[in-house]
């Protein structure tokens, strides 16, 4: 599922498997109609008990005040091949 609804089930599915998930936000530059978010997350996976960082650097397109496009890297040197939600 694509957009907002594959996205909203994407995050149902993570908080779900990791309720104790925790994001920092180390830093948010905005210039133009775009926003850069650098932020880590750590969390516990509720099934297997693996305890997991995630690093992000997140790029936002607004227009309207709307989100419209995002573009992320995300450090996966701990669980390559893998989904987030699979952790």
């Amino acid at each position: 599922m694509a957009g907002a609804e594959g996205f909203k089930q994407y995050l149902e599915e993570y908080f779900a498997g990791h309720p104790d998930s925790q994001t920092r936000i180390d830093q948010i530059v905005a210039k133009g109609n775009k926003v850069f978010v650098l932020f880590i997350t750590t969390a516990t996976n509720k099934r297997t008990g693996k305890r997991v960082t995630i690093k992000s650097a997140d790029v936002y397109r607004i227009v309207n005040g709307m989100l419209v496009e995002h573009w992320d890297v995300v450090e996966a040197s701990e669980f390559p091949n893998r989904k987030i939600s699979e952790l």
